[in-house]
């Protein structure tokens, strides 16, 4: 392909109105994980300002983690439901997302007495990679 060509063949983008794109109006390409959570905990999304999923998935792993210790076991397991669903459905950016931040989180507070008790709201795949994680550090 010579260069003259390759002009020609060259996609050219189109500016907007003005000349100047307006970058704080452009949509950031969210994730599967931070779309799947607005969607779903749109709660978890309130006062989180750029949408991180890294973030978003250490906000909820403490969230759970109060819930648990207070005995709200409903609440976590809602958000538990989702992140699997999440995990058995992702990819394996996802699935090493969950583990690095959601599941270390919970489980840097785990005690052998109460692990049975909270293993219990863990659904079957989520509950291996909880162990998983446990086993690693």
């Amino acid at each position: 392909m010579t260069p003259k060509s390759y002009d020609k063949a060259r996609v050219r983008t189109r500016r907007p109105a003005g000349g100047r794109y307006d970058f704080e109006k452009m949509h950031i390409m969210e994730t599967k994980i931070v779309k799947t959570l607005k969607e779903w905990l749109p709660w978890s999304t309130n006062d989180m300002e750029p949408l991180n999923e890294y973030a978003m998935l250490k906000k909820l792993a403490e969230y759970c983690k109060e819930q648990i210790n207070e005995g709200a076991e409903k609440k976590a397991t809602q958000v538990i439901g989702v992140i699997n669903l999440l995990y058995i459905s992702g990819s394996l950016h996802d699935r090493n997302a969950i583990e690095n931040e959601f599941l270390e989180v919970l489980s840097q507070s785990e005690s052998p007495a109460g692990l049975k008790s909270h293993l219990k709201l863990f659904p079957e795949k989520l509950k291996q990679a909880y162990l998983k994680t446990i086993l690693e550090n």
